[in-house]
């Protein structure tokens, strides 16, 4: 391989690795944003709250679904982040992330 052939290779590996190391730096920014901001949430016990299911946005016949569904009442709080959910009826459902919550507001 010929001199230039080979800078032109190195000049390729170190934009790379400069290229690298800015994404994993803004990952990490947007990382500490959305953990700050995620805990701003005011979910208490007995509140109501809107669950997030991913399964149910997905889908194609359900395309103007939103994938909230619920409301919910949180019965109990616990640490890492699960939450505990009833139906409005009192039924236990599993329990789930805190992050795919949020607060229900009822509409007047």
């Amino acid at each position: 391989m010929s001199n230039i052939n080979m800078n032109r290779l190195h000049q390729r590996e170190e934009k790379r690795t400069i290229v690298d190391s800015t994404l994993e730096k803004e990952q990490m920014k947007q990382k500490a944003w959305h953990d700050r901001n995620l805990w701003k949430t005011k979910i208490n016990v007995g509140s109501l709250v809107l669950l997030y299911q991913p399964s149910l946005y997905n889908k194609k016949e359900k395309k103007l679904s939103t994938g909230w569904t619920g409301p919910f009442k949180v019965r109990e709080i616990l640490p890492q982040g699960a939450v505990c959910l009833s139906t409005l009826e009192g039924t236990q459902i599993h329990l789930v992330n805190w992050s795919r919550l949020k607060p229900h507001q009822l509409s007047h």
